[in-house]
């Protein structure tokens, strides 16, 4: 934008360019991306406001303290222990005590 307007000021001062900020990111993605970055401790909820254009909050430029379920959560995200417990039920037997067939065996006919 800067050298666009460096152009037009060479040849005339009568016109100024001014141009928005646009963004690629959707709203919906955007708040997707702030919650997890809230949830990392990688910014604070004041940061997400400002952004947003909203003022600041008392204690807002505190990092979230998770707790519970949310500090369980992350740990999990931060690992593959989800992996793990769906490879772990994907190869637990049966309620009849038969272990599963192996991915594209199908069913075994004596």
């Amino acid at each position: 934008m800067q050298k666009l307007n460096k152009i037009f000021e060479e040849k005339t001062d009568a016109l100024t360019l001014k141009f928005n900020e646009l963004t690629l990111t959707d709203e919906d993605t955007q708040s997707k991306i702030d919650e997890r970055y809230l949830r990392m401790q990688v910014i604070t909820p004041n940061e997400v406001r400002i952004r947003k254009g909203m003022i600041p909050l008392d204690g807002g430029d505190e990092v979230v303290d998770l707790k519970g379920q949310d500090a369980a959560e992350q740990t999990a995200q931060a690992g593959n222990t989800r992996q793990r417990s769906q490879d772990r039920q994907a190869t637990a037997p049966d309620n009849s005590g038969e272990g599963r067939n192996a991915k594209g065996d199908g069913r075994q006919v004596d």
